[in-house]
Order: structure tokens, then sequence, then C-alpha cells
């Protein structure tokens, strides 16, 4: 398949992304989290998606691009699944959103030879690991610099006995000014044994960066090392929303009010996402030759939106679905229980830099 056919960049990261530039995602579900930057070893999504499969999760084993289209807005490129319905969709919280924490990157390597250690599971800003060290050290990189008050530490599992726990470590943050790590916490001679425990970072010693790490310098083992979870709190939001796009709640007219009768030229009211971002996607990011179905591969393919239709278009039970032609002004008012074709096309929110 075809990369977006934008003018814009393939990203391997959203920090560096402009508007017109695509990045590869996929949901990690062995994790439970999205990932951005690489394909996780995924096949290509095929267009327009898959049936989605809530047993099995098939529609979970494919990457897809996301196109960045607005400030802190990334919209995908394709339905990620679909026959599904907007009921569906909404019970799985796909219509309003899904808060994650999706702007970490979990580095955690050896100290010593600079191999990477097993990395057991990412979640909610939550780590586990296993190293046949009693040195590691285990990085977070964030899109914008925020501010860590304080973390938590937990040798609860994984361990196989409680020798393995973490005995010294420092907590530091990268100074880009310096090109330097800096020390903001030191724990010397901790016993955690099967246990946990939280640790606040001293006012003075809080400050706004965009790397942090956990430094394990030894443990009570001395020679292997075990923990079930690293947590970072920060003062500011870290988080995104993967959720659906509003799209309107009727047709437009030439002055673009709304009309019951479909005029060809998108919903009303007209600033609804569908119709701002992708109808008016600008034809100046548009490669040459090519179409904005090229872009986000609109034909034969109904994406269902957050909307309900305005009064004198369907009733209460209906819900708006754009899309299936090419000039993707198409408006479609099935019932919330109706699975047919309709889709689920992501969209991300979240804070820009």
């Amino acid at each position: 398949m075809p990369v977006p056919a934008t003018t814009g960049q393939l990203r391997t990261k959203i920090d560096d992304m402009e508007i017109g530039d695509y990045i590869q995602a996929h949901y990690d579900k062995v994790n439970v989290r999205w990932q951005f930057g690489e394909s996780g070893g995924k096949t290509e999504l095929p267009i327009p998606g898959v049936a989605v499969d809530e047993t099995n999760k098939t529609h979970q084993n494919y990457f897809f691009y996301f196109v960045k289209v607005g400030k802190g807005l990334l919209i995908a490129d394709r339905n990620w699944y679909h026959t599904v319905s907007w009921d569906s969709l909404n019970a799985w919280k796909n219509m309003q959103g899904v808060i994650m924490d999706y702007n970490r990157i979990v580095k955690a390597s050896n100290t010593q030879s600079g191999d990477i250690v097993s990395i057991y599971n990412v979640n909610v800003n939550n780590v586990v690991w296993k190293s046949a060290s009693s040195q590691v050290v285990i990085e977070a990189d964030y899109i914008k610099p925020v501010t860590l008050a304080s973390y938590f530490i937990d040798a609860s599992s994984y361990n196989i006995d409680s020798r393995q726990s973490p005995k010294d470590w420092n907590i530091e943050y990268y100074d880009d000014t310096n090109n330097k790590w800096v020390i903001i916490d030191t724990q010397l001679g901790i016993n955690l044994g099967y246990g946990d425990g939280s640790y606040s970072i001293k006012e003075e010693n809080q400050v706004a960066a965009k790397k942090y790490r956990l430094n394990v310098l030894s443990s009570y083992a001395g020679s292997y090392n075990a923990l079930s979870g690293l947590k970072f709190n920060f003062k500011e939001n870290v988080y995104g929303t993967i959720r659906s796009l509003t799209g309107g709640v009727a047709y437009a007219d030439l002055s673009g009010n709304k009309s019951l009768t479909d005029q060809n030229r998108g919903a009303w009211p007209t600033n609804n996402e569908w119709d701002t971002y992708i109808v008016n996607f600008p034809p100046s990011l548009i490669q040459s030759g090519k179409s904005l179905d090229d872009v986000f591969h609109i034909s034969n393919s109904i994406t269902l939106t957050q909307d309900t239709p305005a009064s004198g278009v369907g009733s209460s039970t209906n819900r708006i679905a754009r899309g299936n032609n090419v000039l993707a002004t198409g408006l479609f008012i099935p019932y919330s229980n109706t699975v047919n074709t309709n889709g689920f096309r992501p969209v991300f929110e979240y804070i820009d830099k």
C-alpha cells in the first residue's frame, strides 16, 4: 500500500511533525497502548481497514498512518476497522475518546554492556523489566518539557527473591543546555524486598525537562536486577486522546447554512472536523497527480462520526457518517445500531509542542 500522498515527510516522532507530515501507528495489544513512529513488525492495514473482531482483535495486527492536519491533531489515513456500529464504538469509548500516555518512549539498557534489557510491560507510564545486571538505566522521553514531582517503584513481582530489588539509585533529568544528566533525587540502602515505595522530588530540584531516567546503581543481589514497575508522576498533563471525528449535523447549502437535502458541499456547520480537515485539506499539500483520496482513502469507505443529525434529518437513533465518494462530502445517517460497512477512523488529539 502507498503512504499518504502528501507533500509532507514520513516522521518517526510526533514532536517533529508539521502539517502534511505522516507517521506510522499501531496498537500494541501486548502492552495495551498506542505506539507511534514504527510498525512494530505488523502488516500494513488494507484499505478500507478490516472487519472488526472483538474476540480475536485481529484489527490490532496492522499498522497505518496518521496525517497531521492541525495543531495537536492527527487523523488516520484510512478506517482502522469496519463492520461496526456507532453504539459499539461508543460503548468502547472510541467516540468521545480514550485517554492514553502517548508521548513516553521507554529505553532500558545495561549500563555495563549497552545491551537492551527485557521490557515485559508498558502501560500507563509503567515499565517492568528484568536484567542480568545490578546496574540498569530506564529512560523516559517526552514530547514537551514536564516537571517530575514524584515517582513510584514497585518490586512486588518478577523477583526470584527479594534481594533482586534495587538498593541504590538516582533519578536524573537531561539538561539540554549543558548536554548532561543532572541528579535530582538519590536513594541509598533502600530495602524494598517484595514491596514498593513512593518518593517525592524536593521542590528546589523540580525542573521542566524532556528526558528523565532511573539510574539503578546496585541491587541487593549484586548481579541481577528485577523490578515490577516504575511510574513517574508529573505536574503537567502528558496524555493524549484517541477518538472519532466530528462530522456535522446536516447538509450545507451554498451559503454554508443547514440544508435537509444533499448539496454536495459537506455538512453543517462546515467547521466540523471532517469538512475542516479532510474535505478542505490544502491542495498544495497533496502530491502532483494525486487526489484527496490518495491521502485519506475515502472512496468506498464510510466513517462514523460523533454527531447526531439535526432535527429534520433522520431521527434520534440516527448518527452522522461521512465519506464514500472521492469528493469526501458524502453524508449518511445510519441508525446507531447499524453495522454494514461503517467504520472507525481514529483521531489522535494531543498537547502540541
